[in-house]
């Protein structure tokens, strides 16, 4: 690759990791949430709960996958 490009394709990563992060630390958040409010809520808020918290799971991991790829083409 060329430098410019390799040097996108290094921030993108640096950026995808860093969004990595903050979505696994706001899914631990939300669990942590419904964790401790198990008795103060109704089944319904307790679903979009645990529901936000797969979605910013799902999306992490996305993200990690991302990162993968970059990595592996950074390399050739």
């Amino acid at each position: 690759m060329k430098t410019n490009a390799a040097r996108q394709v290094r921030a993108k990563i640096e950026d995808y990791t860093r969004f990595i992060y903050i979505l696994l630390a706001l899914s631990g958040f939300l669990y942590i949430g419904t964790l401790i409010s198990n008795h103060e809520h109704h089944g319904g808020t307790m679903t979009i709960m645990m529901s936000g918290t797969f979605v910013l799971l799902l999306v992490s991991f996305l993200f990690s996958y991302k990162v993968k790829k970059l990595r592996s083409s950074l390399e050739e």
